[in-house]
């Protein structure tokens, strides 16, 4: 290399670093002054921004809960009208348990006077 070369070299990296000296107190403050003011108005569009994004919370159907009871309505209607079938036509609960007792009482009675009659004679009709 000759000399003219290595006093460009020399005359280029000194100009490089009076230039990077000059540059980072100026980049230094422009980054101070983006952190003081720009960034919080950023991170305030980017929140704003994130919460007109965020969707909110599900709406609750109701018609399934609706649904529901009205399918367990049905179910318990049902078994009230089948447990109601089986009973006997007419009268109530109580008077059933009443109907119930008295034919008990009647089929005891029955069965005393059937056993009052010979054997030959049961079950033919005739009583003695």
């Amino acid at each position: 290399m000759s000399r003219t070369t290595k006093n460009g070299e020399a005359s280029i990296a000194a100009r490089v670093r009076k230039t990077r000296a000059w540059a980072a107190p100026q980049v230094e403050r422009t980054g101070q002054a983006l952190q003081d003011n720009v960034a919080p108005k950023v991170a305030a569009l980017l929140t704003s921004a994130a919460q007109r994004l965020e969707p909110g919370q599900r709406r609750r159907r109701r018609w399934r809960e609706l649904a529901l009871v009205s399918m367990l309505t049905a179910a318990a209607s049902a078994v009230a009208a089948l447990a109601r079938s089986r009973r006997k036509p007419g009268g109530t609960a109580a008077q059933d348990g009443q109907a119930t007792a008295q034919d008990g009482q009647a089929a005891a009675q029955d069965g005393q006077a059937a056993d009052d009659v010979p054997p030959a004679t049961k079950g033919s009709g005739v009583s003695a």
